[in-house]
């Protein structure tokens, strides 16, 4: 069964399980060509999926947004912006004041650059995340030799195996996971050439964010720290 949500402009799908639905018996030729219509636009469409592990896939931030939120998650932010030239040895980083303590690596190494953090050559990108998270969602995208977006086709995978392919143009390209089961503790990111588009293209993120549910003793000390932050402006 497929959800659709209005709330955005591009078409968004909820799967509830992985198999394939078949028909034992011949459609009628009106049904027939609604079917082809409908199996189409979902083929063409951006969309939420429902994946076999409970994770659910989106290409539209104010839905990832609004159902982490849901969720009674909190979004740590990583904008990258501390990072700038060539790395050859994995880099590590802690986002939020919900710490997420996140990893990445590439087998030639990562370059960063205002904001941006890509490979340094056409090869995967690898994430982990130390404890693991609900959700993480992020600006993911190919870049040129000049840092420029970059038609391709990308493909990210968590670390269950729940993936994500889908055509990309822009650094406005927004890919979202959250899983409803087990944590997520990684992905991987990779950027194949699209016709018509560069030969050599770099798989790039521009600001990760990620979504865990607090522990009880968590929320306290937040609200602790949102407490003193209060007085001492005061």
């Amino acid at each position: 069964m497929w959800w659709e949500d209005k709330s955005t402009s591009k078409s968004a799908f909820m799967k509830r399980d992985s198999s394939v639905v078949t028909f034992p018996f011949r459609l009628p030729m009106k049904i027939t060509k609604l079917a082809s219509t409908v199996v189409a636009t979902l083929v063409c469409a951006s969309f939420v999926q429902l994946a076999p592990a409970a994770v659910i896939v989106t290409t539209s931030q104010s839905f990832w947004n609004a159902y982490s939120a849901g969720q009674g998650t909190f979004v740590s932010t990583e904008t990258f912006n501390n990072l700038s030239g060539i790395y050859y040895a994995p880099v590590s980083g802690i986002a939020g004041s919900l710490p997420v303590a996140w990893t990445v690596s590439s087998p030639q190494g990562l370059f960063a650059i205002a904001g941006l953090l890509q490979s340094n050559a056409p090869e995967t990108m690898t994430f982990s995340f130390a404890d693991g998270v609900n959700g993480v969602s992020a600006f993911m995208f190919a870049t040129d030799t000049t840092q420029n977006s970059a038609a391709s086709i990308m493909e990210v995978t968590l670390s269950d195996g729940s993936t994500y392919i889908g055509y990309s143009t822009s650094i406005n390209d927004f890919v979202g996971f959250y899983s409803t089961g087990s944590l997520i503790t990684g992905l991987r990111i990779s950027a194949t050439a699209a016709p018509g588009g560069p030969a050599v293209v770099y798989p790039t993120v521009d600001t990760m964010y990620f979504a865990t549910i607090p522990a009880p003793g968590a929320i306290a000390l937040l609200g602790l720290a949102g407490l003193v932050a209060r007085r001492r402006r005061n």
